[in-house]
């Protein structure tokens, strides 16, 4: 909307578009393809990237009554710590890059319809409000034509009117 703000001056053609922005379907449509395939370039990129695991774990265990000397229980612990690497492809030859490169290329153009959708959306309202005016004031200049013969139409009978007096006269 700021940009439409540089070439409209026209405060309520300004606000037409405001509202035909945040009210159109097919812009929030385009909007939420934008964000789709924002998600689907983050999980293609990932990828690219190795996947690391780590788990721990820690259990503790008592060892009862019969355990016990001289008031003292018998605990054991046992600590598990494990870092995994899980699937990785190497990408030796490009592919896992290509397939990121081109799901960035598919966000960019998604991104670039919206604002093509948006830029034919402000056209419309800019062209539908510049017809409105144009017919607007059309009619104005139809209603002062019409007036002008009105009058034009009155001075010619009382004209006719004032000839046919000095006639008789």
């Amino acid at each position: 909307m700021p940009q439409s703000r540089q070439f409209f001056r026209d405060p309520r053609l300004q606000r037409l578009v405001e509202i035909g922005l945040t009210a159109n379907r097919d812009l929030r449509v385009a909007t939420l393809n934008i964000e789709q395939a924002r998600a689907q370039y983050r999980i293609q990129r990932a990828d690219l990237f190795p996947l690391l695991d780590a788990m721990g774990s820690l259990s503790r265990q008592g060892g009862g009554i019969y355990s016990t000397r001289a008031g003292h229980s018998k605990v054991s612990s046992l600590y598990n710590v494990g870092i995994g690497l899980s699937a990785y492809e190497l990408d030796l030859f490009g592919r896992v890059r290509n397939l990121a490169d081109a799901q960035l290329n598919e966000y960019l153009a998604v991104s670039e319809i919206r604002k093509a959708v948006a830029l034919s959306l402000i056209a419309e309202i800019a062209t539908a409000h510049i017809n409105q005016r144009a017919l607007s004031e059309r009619i104005e200049i139809t209603q002062m034509a019409l007036r002008s013969r009105d009058e034009g139409l009155v001075l010619i009978r009382h004209r006719l009117e004032l000839k046919s007096v000095q006639i008789w006269i």
